[in-house]
């Protein structure tokens, strides 16, 4: 009686494991014989001997840790021992770097790389037991062939081929066995269940199994029994046709699954479509992988979406969201060259550049146009790595008049996504020129394929031994409510359930099943807009590359494991924490060719796959709608037992939608029916492929048939011909007399000012302003657009300045003022074509060459006698002295822009201060504050030229009303658009309160109130 004995499922384990060892001891090196004993020793004794250590062994040293050990000892040893020359092959492949990958149940190999230095591997470390090889255009096949081809080292496609056409030809029973077996998937997939192309026909019969031809190979070891029922191919049919694949023509395409069978052997097209767009070169020196080029990566997924396509949305944690267009906002993928994050929050850490380290690896990012940025924002660009650091960079222009921006700096993200800021960014001055960045990474950190994933897959710490803090611990990991929001944490659970994976299982282990599950997933039929898209993904095990890395993440993250998902413009993979080395590894999973096949059917219509079909000489026939295929009978799927003739197959049919969705013959695809799925006032939105409802996107959006817009008026009031809005009694509404439109930095519905206080303006969507249309003349066969501003000192629209002949008057976000640029506008981002809405009529107008000059302001007469004034002038913030020509010597001098000055909030009326146009320096503060301040409540010192440039303000102390008049003001000169000035963040003003004098403040402030609060505004180069 043997002490503290093994339970009997524990000593199977262990006497199977012992089995492994004399079945490898046959053919292992005499190294590894020696480890081979030690293991089966030690395993025989943990068996059965109650000598030593091992009764105490058996009774308190956990099963699954002696059972692991030994195990991945023996996995070590079978791979450095393969038993048979494809496994040879493959580890010899493997270990020279041709990326070799096995097919046909182990009988062939398939590397990459230069063929003919294959060979020479193979020859020289097997001998005459190499294995022939077929050179492909990639690489080459490593396969057994018969005596056609014996005494040959290398083989051509079009030898085989042809050796393949002469076998038909030759050996009729060969012949006649290939056409059974695919005549017989054929009548499977008419007799049974169809699924192709969109099109599913029930059946409540069972079809009849007719028994296959022999196969003329030797049988495969028989896989795992298939799941059969009414709705399944028989098991039989599916497993010959798995194990004679080698057998096929090399480009044989099929689609097979339990529901379907589809062989295509038809030759390669003479015309093929063009390939799909490859991944855009992003880097100088062309990475191993181009796909594998890091730019998106993300540590937080929002699952159980019904609205999104793929029911899941990614985001990283602790960046602040934005509207804006193209900024971070939760979203299913966003790709560079388009993406922006808020500058200054929270969520990024500062990166520094430092000098390349020894050994790393190097490259540089392709130039990119520096209209990329826009101020205030952060631009994310490639990242070698997650451990990638910022060598340098290089901006530069082909206009050697152009200055370059210099104050720059770099960021990472919370899932260390890399981000640039060009802190002076200029759009006008800067938006030709072109930026490269070099980066370096440590070589473990880039994906380096099958290597990286040996390194995981190898781990032997558990997932409980992680979370109990073993290993290399990742210290920024989010709690898992947090990285796994809505249903992720159930979605997560039926991934592990379905793959039986538990939180005690080695690291590696689960890692390299989930990697070899999904890896193999079906590019076919793809879930989409399913109301239980996880339940969906893991029926079918379809998915492109995002789903694959969507599943990785989630049963990692639910593990414990941190997983992120990283993207390239053309690919998604993980990036997986590995604990033995303390480091983030990439795991490429595979991936599907997006682009859709060509379209041979019209709009909402797919191809019959059993169209011009032949079987025993005759063509296949389909049956009507409504109906299946029972024999040569159409038979009713009601049940109702009513019968018809089969007719002749049409070549396309109707695409069937799932329940609650209709085809849509413009995007050819299934779309959700959004009122019948979740109610009254939900809608398809065809840009975002997703259902929306007015309500939840903000207040006054009204449906449009496209699009949530804004309402025309308020609720109950219509709009009447002087474009008011009024209600039945025709009074006008008080909230919106104009009506709304869509503010793009509120990012909300607000009301329309009223244009008819200024004379000639009319109202812009884009500023919110009541605004002067430009004045469009036709000067020599040129149209020439001139800027006008309105003038609160004439009440009239006044000329400011003149586009060129070339030229086009284009709004600038960053600048927030009107700009002239060259008439390119398809490609300019910063083009805004509904800036002005209108243009007044062209006016010819005579030239004239002459231009006068009255007191320093010249007179063009091409722009009807009217002064031009200038848009920036330079300001000496020492001596308060200021010019328009630019100083030879920058130095205290900074240069300024005229800028909209508006104060914050509303009026007593409310409604919003209308803004006024000046200078952004001291001198226009104060013209601004004359034409709107309260002297009553405040009053304030002027900046005098070389008399002292800075201002004085004073605040009455007698009055309730001073305080927040003077916070109005101090709030709405610190928050002028794009800042006073051009310094480090957009803003050269500084402010101090000063503290009461005995003496009082100097007479010449004329302060009204120095014996309230006193305080000093500066502003500095």
């Amino acid at each position: 009686m043997v002490m503290n004995p093994l339970s009997p499922s524990n000593r199977e384990h262990i006497s199977q494991l012992i089995s492994r060892c004399e079945a490898l001891k046959a053919y292992a090196t005499e190294d590894s014989q020696v480890k081979i004993d030690d293991i089966s020793t030690n395993l025989t004794a943990y068996l059965d001997s109650d000598v030593g250590v091992w009764p105490q062994y058996r009774l308190t040293v956990p099963f699954d840790f002696i059972h692991r050990e030994f195990r991945q000892r023996l996995n070590t040893l079978e791979s450095e021992n393969p038993s048979d020359i494809f496994s040879k092959s493959y580890r010899r492949l493997e270990i020279d770097g041709f990326n070799p990958e096995m097919l046909f149940q182990n009988n062939a190999v398939r590397f990459i790389g230069n063929p003919k230095k294959a060979a020479e591997v193979m020859k020289k470390h097997f001998g005459t037991e190499a294995l022939p090889m077929i050179k492909t255009d990639s690489g080459g096949i490593l396969v057994r062939l018969g005596s056609r081809f014996e005494g040959k080292d290398m083989i051509e496609e079009s030898d085989l081929k042809q050796v393949f056409s002469e076998t038909m030809a030759s050996e009729p029973a060969v012949g006649k066995w290939f056409g059974d077996l695919i005549q017989s998937a054929h009548t499977f997939a008419t007799e049974d269940i169809i699924t192709f192309g969109g099109i599913t026909t029930k059946t409540d019969g069972e079809a009849a199994s007719p028994t296959p031809p022999p196969s003329p190979s030797p049988p495969a070891p028989a896989p795992p029994p298939l799941q059969t029922d009414s709705k399944s191919f028989p098991a039989e049919l599916l497993r010959l046709i798995e194990s004679t694949k080698k057998l096929w023509p090399e480009k044989t395409k099929d689609s097979i699954s339990e529901q379907l069978i589809m062989l295509d052997l038809r030759p390669p097209d003479p015309d093929p479509p063009p390939p799909p767009p490859v991944c855009k070169p992003l880097w100088s020196e062309i990475p191993p992988d181009p796909r594998m080029t890091r730019i998106d990566a993300y540590n937080m997924v929002d699952s159980g979406r019904p609205s999104a396509p793929d029911g899941f949305g990614w985001s990283v944690s602790g960046l602040s969201e934005s509207n804006a267009e193209d900024t971070f906002r939760q979203t299913q993928l966003v790709t560079w060259p388009r993406f922006h994050i808020i500058s200054g929050q929270k969520g990024v850490r500062r990166v520094v550049t430092e000098p390349q380290p020894e050994g790393w690896v190097v490259n540089e990012t392709k130039p990119q146009k520096c209209s990329l940025f826009k101020q205030g924002f952060l631009l994310r660009i490639p990242s070698l790595s997650a451990e990638a650091t910022v060598v340098g960079y290089n901006i530069r222009s082909s206009n050697p008049d152009t200055s370059i921006p210099e104050k720059v700096r770099f960021f990472k993200d919370s899932a260390d996504g890399l981000y640039m800021e060009i802190q002076d960014y200029n759009s006008g001055q800067h938006s030709e020129c072109a930026f490269t960045v070099t980066q370096a990474a440590p070589p473990y950190s880039t994906y380096s394929g099958d290597l990286a994933a040996g390194k995981l897959f190898s781990c032997s710490l558990t997932f409980a031994d992680y979370k109990a803090g073993k290993g290399k611990q990742y210290g920024n990991y989010e709690s898992e409510n947090v990285i796994l929001q809505g249903s992720g944490i159930s979605d997560a659970d039926k991934v592990l359930e379905n793959q039986q994976i538990s939180i005690e299982m080695p690291i590696g282990e689960v890692v390299q099943q989930l990697y070899s599950w999904l890896y193999d997933w079906f590019c076919e039929n793809i879930p989409r807009n399913q109301s239980d898209m996880i339940g969906a993904y893991l029926k079918t095990n379809a998915g492109a590359c995002r789903h694959r890395a969507y599943i990785m993440f989630l049963a990692l993250n639910r593990l414990g494991l941190p997983c992120r998902m990283v993207g390239s413009t053309c690919h998604a993979w993980s990036e997986i924490w590995n604990p033995d080395t303390g480091s983030w590894m990439e795991l490429d999973l595979n991936g599907c060719d997006d682009s859709p096949p060509p379209a041979d059917c019209p709009p909402c219509m797919t191809k019959n796959p059993f169209y011009n079909i032949m079987r025993d000489g005759e063509l296949l026939r389909c049956c009507p709608e409504g109906y299946r295929m029972e024999g040569y009978k159409c038979v009713a799927i009601d049940g109702s037992g009513d019968m018809v003739d089969s007719i002749e197959c049409e070549e396309c049919l109707p695409r069937i939608c799932p329940e609650g969705y209709d085809c849509n013959p413009f995007s050819d695809k299934c779309v959700p029916d959004c009122a019948k799925l979740y109610g009254a006032g939900w809608h398809y939105h065809a840009e975002r492929d997703e259902c929306v409802n007015c309500d939840n996107e903000g207040s006054n959006l009204e449906w449009d048939g496209k699009e949530c817009v804004c309402k025309k008026c308020p609720d109950d009031y219509e709009m009447d011909e002087d474009e008011n809005c009024v209600d039945e009694n025709g009074l006008i509404s008080g909230d919106a007399p104009k009506g709304f439109y869509f503010d793009k930095n509120l990012n909300q519905c607000w009301p329309k000012k009223d244009c008819s206080k200024k004379e000639g303006t009319r109202f812009n969507i884009v500023t919110g302003e009541c605004e002067c249309p430009p004045l469009r003349t036709q000067k020599g066969g040129e149209i020439i657009l001139t800027l006008r501003r309105w003038s609160a000192d004439t009440g009239k629209c006044e000329v400011e300045r003149e586009c060129g002949p070339n030229q086009e008057l284009v709004y600038d976000p960053v600048l927030g003022d009107t700009v002239c640029k060259d008439r390119e506008t398809e490609n300019d981002p910063d083009f805004d074509p509904d800036f002005y809405p209108d243009f007044d009529p062209i006016i010819p107008i005579e030239e004239d060459k002459e231009d006068k000059e009255i007191e320093g302001i010249k007179i063009d007469k091409d722009a009807k006698g009217i002064p031009k004034t200038p848009g920036m002038r330079y300001v000496n913030t020492k001596s308060g002295a200021w010019t328009n020509a630019r100083p030879t010597d920058m130095k205290g001098w900074i240069k300024i822009d005229k800028q909209d000055l508006q104060l914050k909030g509303r009026d007593s009326n409310n409604k919003r201060y209308d803004s006024v146009w000046k200078f952004g320096d001291l001198y226009g503060v104060s013209e601004w504050l004359d034409s709107q301040s309260d002297l009553d409540l405040i009053s304030y010192r002027k900046p005098v030229e070389n008399g002292g440039y800075f201002m004085v303000f004073s605040v009455n102390p007698d009055d309730s009303n001073a305080d927040a008049h003077w916070n109005l003001w101090k709030q709405s000169i610190g928050a002028v658009r794009g800042g006073l000035g051009k310094v480090d963040d957009g803003d050269s003003i500084k402010w101090k309160r000063l503290p009461k004098s005995e003496n009082g403040f100097p007479a010449e402030w004329g302060l009204k109130y120095d014996d309230g609060e006193v305080w000093m505004l500066t502003q500095v180069e």
